[in-house]
């Protein structure tokens, strides 16, 4: 597979995720429905897409922080995906979903410091943090829209960049 080709369809998961996620945010939570679960296991699937992609386009140029932050939103998305589980007291959701949003904010952060990759992308990423604080329902459906926001912009950064016509095989 060409690396420019793998690129291209990170961009579309980034595209179709963000925006996946961007509607979602505003569809109420009903944990027994299972057309939510199996949307937000495709728009998972389609963030750890992305997410590869992120890497391979701004490896060269990043930085440490950068790094340690994909990892971790990668460790996060990855055990979000398929049922919301309880284990040993911990709701792996909640637990997954906070070291997602760190993981994009640190990348961002290195991103920031750096000047590389998607600066809106991490503008929208950082402002999820302090926006999981607002009162009531604002405090899911904001945050869910700019995670997802993040990654269609992502889309958009990712479709637009240079690609070198190197083979991995």
């Amino acid at each position: 597979m060409q690396q420019a080709t793998f690129i291209r369809q990170a961009s579309v998961a980034a595209f179709i995720g963000g925006g996946s996620r961007m509607v979602l945010a505003f569809i109420p939570w009903q944990d027994s429905s299972p057309w939510l679960e199996a949307a937000a296991a495709l728009i998972d699937l389609a963030f750890l897409l992305a997410l590869a992609g992120l890497f391979v386009a701004t490896a060269r140029r990043s930085n440490g922080l950068s790094l340690l932050g994909i990892l971790l939103a990668f460790a996060g998305v990855a055990s979000i995906l398929g049922p919301d589980a309880h284990a040993f007291g911990l709701d792996f959701y909640w637990v997954g979903g906070t070291a997602a949003a760190l993981g994009l904010a640190l990348m961002s952060a290195g991103w920031l410091f750096a000047r590389v990759g998607p600066i809106p992308s991490a503008i929208a990423w950082l402002l999820m943090l302090p926006a999981a604080a607002l009162p009531g329902a604002f405090a899911a459906t904001v945050p869910g829209f700019l995670f997802g926001a993040g990654f269609l912009l992502a889309g958009v950064w990712l479709i637009r960049q240079p690609q070198e016509a190197t083979s991995w095989t």
